[in-house]
């Protein structure tokens, strides 16, 4: 069943996704919408940040690029290009295009004139959380470099970086004019579950309340294993390459990626396989040996990152014949979105359709970007998808309600 539904802004396509699943795709943003300030966007960066129903993504108009929010009806800018530098000096010359939005506000790194840092923005006030100028706790000197995506959660930003002597690290901030800057891990944490300390990190760590979850190297190898820690307490091993496969194939092998986390739960790939661990169990999402829902064969490749927002998990997959973004809904696999058709809203998909960041989903709405080749241009998009109650569910909520009524009319 499809329909289709107008909307301010955005054509909402309604699809019924899976028997207990509907799904509506709600156009954010693309190459034919106006911008905040009245030019139309030329370009977006392609890993829009989920926030409930807002859409945060990057985009340029008018030669100028600036970080902006969409829900499908409006669009407002919440960091402004040529803003100037909390706790510096001049304005910000460029943002990094790969940020998150949580909450209302985005963290993003930032940088100007000899100057770089990672900053928050709520579309009124922007604060600094670490720039050049903040000291490396643990370590010595200053900081130097800052990884892009960095992450958020209640206030306090999750971030890697770098100083001098190799130093580098994962480090929360609650920002402000002098912020609280603590190490998560760094060269000389221990790594768990091998001799020696972690040796390197990788640029994306994720925060959920007090919670960081990061992927680092150690003397198993580079980006051998994923890590969590929460508050001050002990680093714990979510996965790394002497833990067994949930499938029980033997031990994970290859390259983590960097995960994500909701709660207590992490969700992570590798070697083309999803996982996650989920109240407490380490559990396969789909790999290799998992059919695609789309119904063209077994995933052959699984990529990049797979966003979670409580039990629920979505990924870019590909099969022999497709290429499609999937989501895990806490009991079964459900197509959002593919190839199986060339077009989509009207125009013809690149090779390469879809694109999914590390913030990409938030409850039950997944933003995703997509790439055109007819016309040339690209997009930022919204799925959401909606249980819908198992007939047997129906009937028996049918049967209760005509007994309700029964009841009620013999007592009156």
């Amino acid at each position: 069943m499809i329909r289709y539904i107008a909307a301010p802004l955005a054509i909402l396509l309604l699809t019924l996704a899976a028997p207990a699943q509907t799904m509506t795709i709600t156009r954010i943003a693309d190459t034919s919408t106006t911008a905040p300030g009245g030019a139309t966007y030329t370009s977006f960066a392609l890993f829009p940040s989920s926030d409930g129903s807002a859409v945060g993504f990057y985009g340029t108009a008018g030669g100028l690029s600036a970080i902006y929010t969409g829900n499908g009806a409006t669009i407002s800018t919440i960091v402004p290009a040529g803003f100037p530098i909390p706790n510096g000096t001049g304005n910000f010359t460029s943002y990094n295009q790969n940020f998150r939005y949580d909450g209302g506000s985005a963290v993003f790194v930032g940088s100007g004139t000899s100057q770089s840092g990672v900053y928050g923005s709520n579309g009124t006030t922007i604060t600094r959380f670490a720039d050049l100028n903040t000291a490396i706790p643990g370590g010595t000197g200053n900081f130097l470099t800052f990884s892009p995506f960095p992450s958020l959660s209640g206030g306090t930003a999750a971030f890697s970086a770098t100083g001098a002597t190799s130093q580098a690290g994962i480090y929360t901030s609650t920002g402000g004019t002098t912020p609280a800057v603590a190490v998560v891990a760094d060269k000389n944490t221990a790594a768990p579950g091998t001799a020696g300390n972690f040796t390197g990190f990788g640029a994306n760590p994720s925060i959920s309340g007090a919670t960081t979850v990061f992927r680092a190297s150690s003397g198993l190898g580079a980006n051998s294993g994923v890590y969590q820690r929460t508050g001050l307490g002990p680093i714990t091993t979510i996965a790394d390459l002497t833990t067994p496969r949930p499938n029980g194939t033997g031990s994970f092998a290859g390259t983590f990626s960097e995960p994500t986390v909701s709660g207590s739960n992490v969700s992570f790939i590798v070697n083309n396989g999803v996982y996650a661990l989920l109240n407490g169990t380490l559990t396969t999402i789909a790999d290799t040996a998992t059919p695609s829902p789309n119904g063209t064969g077994n995933f052959t490749t699984i990529t990049t990152y797979a966003p979670i927002s409580g039990a629920n998990i979505a990924f870019i997959g590909n099969t022999a014949t497709s290429k499609g973004i999937y989501l895990y809904d806490g009991t079964a696999l459900r197509t959002l979105i593919d190839n199986t058709s060339p077009t989509f809203d009207g125009k013809t998909l690149a090779t390469t359709p879809f694109f999914l960041g590390p913030d990409g989903i938030d409850g039950n709405q997944v933003a995703f970007g997509v790439s055109f080749t007819t016309p040339s241009s690209t997009g930022i998009y919204r799925a959401t998808f909606t249980p819908v109650p198992e007939p047997s569910a129906l009937t028996l909520a049918g049967v209760a309600s005509l007994a309700l009524i029964r009841w009620w009319r013999a007592k009156k």
